[in-house]
């Protein structure tokens, strides 16, 4: 199984769908057929495929869950705690033209920052 497997897989089973219309007196809804998950949890249950007729699931080849990975690193600025933002220069920009609009904006940054 490649993991174009496990992708083609969720995005075909994740799907909402238009499936008609709905007269109820003077009105007339749409009407959609919705297949996706309603539970993070609930994609570890989505088959993958058959092999030999055993269904492969996603819980068999990954963990689907709503958190974070783990904490590799950490910044600290003067011994506590700090945030790293990377700023990355796409396009023709010039870099400090791009300098210049972040130290512009550091003002209106740190007003919303905690007091330390």
């Amino acid at each position: 199984m490649a993991p174009s497997d496990v992708v083609t897989a969720v995005g075909n089973q994740n799907l909402i769908l238009p499936s008609g219309t709905s007269k109820i007196g003077p009105f007339e809804y749409d009407v959609d057929l919705n297949s996706s998950p309603t539970r993070v949890e609930e994609i570890n249950n989505l088959p993958i495929k058959a092999v030999n007729k055993t269904t492969l699931y996603v819980r068999d080849v990954a963990h689907v869950r709503d958190g974070y990975s783990p904490q590799t690193n950490i910044v600290l600025r003067d011994g506590g705690r700090g945030v790293l933002m990377t700023i990355m220069k796409v396009g023709q920009t010039s870099t400090l033209e791009i300098v210049q609009k972040v130290r512009e904006a550091l003002p209106i940054i740190a007003t919303g920052l905690p007091k330390s």
